[in-house]
C-alpha cells in the first residue's frame, strides 16, 4: 500500500506517514487518525523507500478533497517557509488555509430525530431545544444547573441524543448562481450575463428583479449552479480610469517588457499621490491578458476597500479578497474561489500571500516599506520577503512600491539587485503640499494656535482636515495627585491607557482592563491627572473647539470590523465628515481628494523608541500622512508640529527629500553594522519566573558563542521587560549572510531541550522588524 507524508494542525517537527490504498495527489487534505483524535491533514507528498523501523503506520481514513487544493509549486514555497523560519509545518500550513480548513475533528451533541419528535410532542424539557443545532460538550456550562454529565450519557443511551462529527466549515457555504446559455443577448439581463459568463441570484434580483430571474430560467436559456458564495465588497462611486501621464506610460511598458520572462524584481518609487494605483492596474490588466494570475498584497486591512474598488471596477467577479477581517464564511468562499481558478486576482493583506493562485505572473506589493508586513506571532514571516520568494518560485514580475521605501529595498535597487523605476510628480499637475513646521512651545500641548487657525481657515473653505497621531484613547497614562504614582498594568511594565468612551483603563499590549477610576493601589487616593493624549482626546477637544464640523475617529477602537470602515470611508466621501483623526490607519494608500490641510500633532512620537528603525519608520510616517493632502483639485498644507525640528528625520521628511534621508540613514547603518549589511536572528526568552527566562538566555547565549561567522549580543532584559505577567530576555544574533544563521540555528534546535527548560517559552525571529 503506498506511503504518504502528511502534515497536520499539531507542532510536529516533520509529517507524519500514512497508508493510503487510493492515490493521494499532494496538496488535498485527508482525514487521519493521532492516538485518540482525528485530524484534516495535508497530503505533502508520496513517501519513496522503506519506512523507518518500528514505525506504526494507520490509515487515511477519508479523503476530503478529489483534486488538490495547494499546487505543488505552493508546497514547495510552504516547505521553505518552516525551514528558514525554523516553525512546525503545521503552523505553516495553518496559514494558507482559511480557518476551520484544517484542523481536529470534534464530536457534537445534537438531538436524533427521536429527540426531536419528542421535544416537539413535550416529553423533553423545553431546555432541551439548545440542541437542535449540534453543541461540543465544552460549551455545556449554560446549562450546568439544568444537566449533569450523566443525564447525557442517559440522553444518549436513550437515543434522544446523538453524537455527530463536526464537519461543518470543511467546505465553502454555496449559493445558487445563474449561468447564461444562449448565444446572442435577447435582454438587458442576458446581456449582462452574457458579459459576466455566470452571477450570483441575489445579486441578479437586486439588479433586475426577482421576476426577470424566473422569467429568465423558465426560458431555459439560463441555469442554476451551485458554487462557492460570492461576498459584495465596497462600491464607493463609479471609477473611471484616467490616462496615464508620461511617467506612469515609462513605467507600464518597462513592466510590460518583463511580464512573462521570468522573475525580475522592480521597485517602483513614486512620491504620494503620484499615481502607482493606475500603474497596477495597467500591468495587471497585462498579466491577465498572458494568461497569467496576480496577487497584489496591502499592509492593513483598513487598505483593502480602496484597493479592492480599484480592481473590482476594472476586473470584475474575477477579484478575491483575503484577509482576517471577513468573516470565517466569506473568507472560505473567496479562498475556494481562488483555490479554483474562478477568482484570478487576489487583493489582500499580508497572510494572502499565501493564497493558492496557479499560474502566478504578477506580485505588487504596495507600501512595501510598512512594518504591518510582518507577522508578530506564530508564524513570524515578513510578507514582503515572501512575495519575492513566491515571484521568484513562479517566475513572476514582483513590483514593490512606495513612496517611501524601506531603507532595505532601496538599498538593493541602488546595488542592482531590483530594477528601479521613479515617479516623481503627481498627475494633472497637481503639487506635492507645502509643510510648515511649528515648534511646541509647553509640554502637554497638544493643538498650537497655528494649528488651530488652520483647521477654521480650512473649514470655511468647504474642505476637510486630516489630524494625525499615533496613539489610541484619551490619555496614555494616569498619575494619582496625591502620591504621584502612575497606575501600571498588573501584569506588564506599561502605564494603563484610559479610554473614556468605554469608562476604562486598559492595557495595550495583554487587554487588561479596570473601570476607571479605582483607588491608587499605592496610597488609596481617589484624585488623577491625566497625562498625554490620545485620538480620543483629539476627537473631544475638537467637537469643543468646532462644534459644528462633524468629528470622525479612523482607529483600531472605531474600526472593528470591514462594515464599519467602509461606512467610515462612505461618510468621510459624502462630506458628513469635516475632520478626520486617526493613528497610522489614515498614513498610507488612502485617496481623499477632499482633504485640504493635514495636522500632525506630535512629529517625533516614535522617534526615541530602542530600534535602530526608529529614525527610518518616523520620516516614513510623516511623508505618508503629509502625502494624504492635496490628492484632489485641491492645494494641500501640512501643520507638522514638533520639539525636534533639527533631527534628520523630521528635517528630510519636512522637506519630503527621500534620498538625503536615505544617504544619513545608510551611513549610520554602515558603521553599525545592521540590514541592510547584515541579518538578524531576535530570540526572546519570556517566563512566569525571572530568573528562569535569565538562565535559559544565558545558556543559549554561552552555547551560540562557540559558532564563528557569528555575533552574539545579549542577553538582555527586553526593553519591555515584562508582558502579559512573563518576564522577557534577549539575545540578538547577526550575520553577514542568511546561510550562517541557518547553521547556528540548526545547532541551537538540535539543543533546544537542554538549553531552554519547561516553563521558559522561546520565540524565534529571523529578519525582525523592532527589537522591543
Amino acid at each position: 500500500m503506498p506511503l504518504y507524508r502528511v502534515i497536520l494542525p499539531l507542532p510536529l517537527e516533520a509529517p507524519l506517514l500514512y497508508a493510503s490504498s487510493e492515490e493521494l495527489p499532494p496538496g488535498s487534505r485527508v482525514i487521519v487518525p493521532v492516538k485518540k483524535r482525528r485530524l484534516v491533514g495535508l497530503v505533502f507528498e508520496r513517501f519513496q523507500g522503506d519506512p523507518p523501523a518500528h514505525t506504526e503506520i494507520r490509515e487515511v481514513e477519508r479523503v476530503l478533497d478529489r483534486e488538490p487544493l495547494l499546487s505543488e509549486e505552493l508546497l514547495r514555497f510552504l516547505q521553505w517557509c518552516w525551514r528558514y523560519y525554523v516553525c512546525p509545518p503545521g503552523e505553516v500550513i495553518r496559514q494558507a488555509f482559511p480557518p476551520g480548513f484544517f484542523r481536529e475533528i470534534r464530536k457534537r451533541l445534537r438531538l436524533s430525530r427521536k429527540g426531536r419528535e419528542a421535544l416537539k410532542a413535550g416529553e423533553l424539557p423545553a431546555w432541551l431545544s439548545y440542541f437542535e443545532r449540534p453543541r461540543s460538550r465544552k460549551n455545556l456550562t449554560r446549562l450546568r444547573e439544568q444537566i449533569s454529565p450523566s443525564e447525557i450519557k442517559s440522553l444518549l443511551k436513550q437515543e434522544f441524543l446523538e453524537e455527530i462529527e463536526d464537519l461543518a466549515g470543511l467546505n465553502p457555504p454555496l449559493e445558487p448562481w445563474v449561468e447564461f446559455l444562449g448565444k446572442e443577448p435577447a435582454s438587458e439581463i442576458e446581456r449582462f450575463l452574457s458579459e459576466k459568463g455566470r452571477w450570483p441570484k441575489r445579486f441578479l434580483e437586486e439588479a433586475f428583479g426577482p421576476r426577470a430571474v424566473r422569467e429568465l430560467l423558465k426560458s431555459e436559456r439560463a441555469r442554476l449552479v451551485e458554487l462557492p458564495r460570492l461576498r459584495k465588497g465596497p462600491v464607493f462611486e463609479s471609477l473611471e480610469a484616467p490616462q496615464p501621464n508620461e511617467e506612469q506610460r515609462l513605467a507600464i511598458q518597462e513592466i510590460n517588457r518583463a511580464l512573462g520572462q521570468g522573475f525580475q524584481p522592480f521597485l517602483l518609487h513614486g512620491v504620494t499621490g503620484s499615481g502607482k494605483t493606475l500603474v497596477y492596474l495597467e500591468v495587471a490588466a497585462r498579466a491577465l491578458a498572458l494568461g497569467r494570475s496576480v496577487l497584489i498584497l496591502v499592509p492593513e486591512i483598513a487598505l483593502t476597500p480602496y484597493v479592492e474598488t480599484h480592481f473590482v471596477a476594472r476586473f470584475g467577479s474575477q477579484v478575491a479578497v483575503l484577509h482576517s477581517a471577513l468573516s470565517s464564511g466569506a473568507r472560505a468562499a473567496e479562498w475556494f474561489r481562488v483555490a479554483r481558478g474562478e477568482a484570478r486576482v487576489v487583493v489582500g493583506a499580508r497572510s494572502a500571500v499565501f493564497a493558492p493562485l496557479r499560474n502566478l505572473g504578477l506580485v505588487i506589493v504596495d507600501e512595501e516599506h510598512e512594518g504591518a508586513y510582518k507577522q508578530s506571532e506564530g508564524l513570524r514571516y515578513q510578507a514582503r520577503d515572501l512575495a519575492l520568494l513566491r515571484g521568484k518560485l513562479s517566475g513572476a514580475v514582483v513590483i514593490l512600491g512606495s513612496a517611501t521605501p524601506s531603507v532595505k529595498s532601496y538599498f538593493l535597487a541602488r546595488t542592482g539587485r531590483y530594477r528601479l523605476l521613479t515617479l516623481r510628480k503627481r498627475p494633472s499637475g497637481r503639487r506635492l503640499p507645502e509643510i510648515q513646521i511649528v515648534r511646541l512651545r509647553y509640554p502637554g500641548e497638544i493643538f498650537s494656535p497655528e494649528l488651530l487657525s488652520g483647521i477654521r481657515e480650512t473649514l470655511a473653505r468647504g474642505h476637510q482636515v486630516l489630524l494625525f497621531l499615533n496613539r489610541r484613547g484619551y490619555a496614555p497614562a494616569a498619575f494619582c495627585r496625591d502620591c504621584g504614582e502612575a497606575l501600571q498594568c498588573p501584569n506588564c511594565t506599561l502605564t494603563l491607557t484610559y479610554h473614556r468612551s468605554r469608562g476604562i483603563l486598559l492595557c495595550h499590549h495583554c487587554g487588561f482592563e479596570q473601570p476607571a477610576f479605582p483607588v491608587c493601589p499605592h496610597c488609596e487616593g481617589t484624585r488623577f491627572r491625566l497625562v498625554g493624549a490620545g485620538t480620543e482626546r483629539l476627537e473631544a477637544e475638537l467637537s469643543r473647539h468646532f462644534p459644528d464640523a462633524g468629528v470622525g475617529r479612523l482607529d483600531r477602537d472605531t474600526v472593528t470590523s470591514e462594515k464599519r470602515l467602509f461606512e467610515l470611508l462612505r461618510a468621510l466621501r459624502r462630506g458628513d465628515i469635516q475632520i478626520l483623526v486617526g493613528t497610522q490607519m489614515v498614513a498610507q494608500g488612502h485617496d481623499l481628494p477632499g482633504v485640504a490641510l493635514v495636522g500632525i500633532i506630535w512629529a517625533e512620537g516614535g522617534l526615541h523608541l530602542p530600534d535602530f528603525r526608529a529614525a527610518e519608520r518616523t520620516f516614513q510616517l510623516l511623508v505618508q500622512v503629509a502625502g494624504r493632502a492635496g490628492r484632489g483639485t485641491l492645494p494641500g498644507k501640512v501643520i507638522l508640529q514638533t520639539r525636534l525640528p533639527d533631527h534628520y528625520a523630521i528635517r528630510t521628511a519636512i522637506d519630503q527629500d527621500y534620498e538625503g534621508f536615505y544617504q544619513e540613514e545608510i551611513a549610520r547603518r554602515k558603521l553599525l553594522g545592521f540590514p541592510p549589511f547584515s541579518r538578524l536572528v531576535l530570540l526572546l526568552f519570556s517566563s512566569l519566573k525571572a530568573e528562569r527566562a535569565e538562565e535559559a538566555a544565558r545558556r543559549s547565549a554561552d552555547f551560540l558563542r562557540k559558532f564563528g561567522k557569528t555575533e552574539i549580543f545579549g542577553p538582555v532584559p527586553a526593553p519591555l521587560y515584562r508582558l502579559a505577567n512573563r518576564y522577557r530576555w534577549q539575545v540578538l544574533l547577526k550575520a553577514e549572510k542568511a546561510s550562517f544563521l541557518d547553521e547556528v540555528l540548526v545547532a541551537f534546535m538540535a539543543e533546544r531541550q537542554r538549553l531552554v527548560p519547561s516553563g521558559v517559552r522561546l520565540t524565534l525571529d529571523r529578519d525582525p522588524e523592532e527589537l522591543l
